[in-house]
């Protein structure tokens, strides 16, 4: 049996296109959270490297397509998450509560704080690279990565999955007035 599958990114322009393929990348984090749970020859450090990657890129793409919906500008060639979520947050801080959500990212990047600023350095000037190969450009392990507890990192990456889709197709249909769609006191 075959499948054909069309490779269109839903909505009309760029940032919204954005915005759904942030739920894909999402999405496939969470479908491969499944397979690690089902089979335990999947659960191994490469899996959750790439989960840990799937989820960065997703909300990397989140924030541009969210950037690009309130700007009107895409931010093609900026990858660190710290700065995008600057960004992010000063466009969105006062459109209430919808918009944040669990972003499932390392919290540096989240609160800013830069309690050890010669390792925060390093994390940030590799962005993502820590999840993508094994060492840098100088073959140097990276450094800071952790075990998880696949049952609880497969409900954080569901909840991540579901919540990003749902303010995607919002934000894709109505823009950076989503929030006025629903409730703004809490995510749909």
């Amino acid at each position: 049996m075959e499948k054909y599958i069309e490779l269109k990114l839903p909505g009309r322009k760029e940032p919204e296109k954005m915005l759904w393929l942030a739920y894909a990348f999402a999405d496939t984090a969470s479908v491969v959270m499944r397979a690690m749970i089902e089979d335990d020859s999947h659960g191994n450090c490469g899996q959750g490297l790439v989960v840990s990657y799937l989820c960065r890129h997703a909300l990397e793409l989140y924030f541009k397509g969210a950037i690009g919906i309130a700007t009107g500008k895409m931010k093609r060639n900026d990858h660190r998450l710290d700065k995008l979520y600057s960004e992010y947050k000063a466009l969105y801080s006062d459109k209430g509560a919808f918009y944040f959500f669990d972003f499932l990212v390392e919290e540096w990047v989240l609160n800013g704080e830069d309690w050890f600023p010669k390792d925060l350095s390093k994390r940030q000037q590799n962005h993502d690279q820590s999840f993508r190969y094994p060492a840098d450009k100088n073959g140097i392990s990276f450094f800071g990565l952790r075990g998880f507890n696949v049952l609880e990192k497969a409900e954080q990456v569901e909840r991540f999955s579901s919540t990003l889709n749902r303010r995607a197709f919002l934000m894709g249909q109505y823009g950076a007035q989503a929030h006025k769609f629903l409730n703004s006191d809490g995510p749909p």
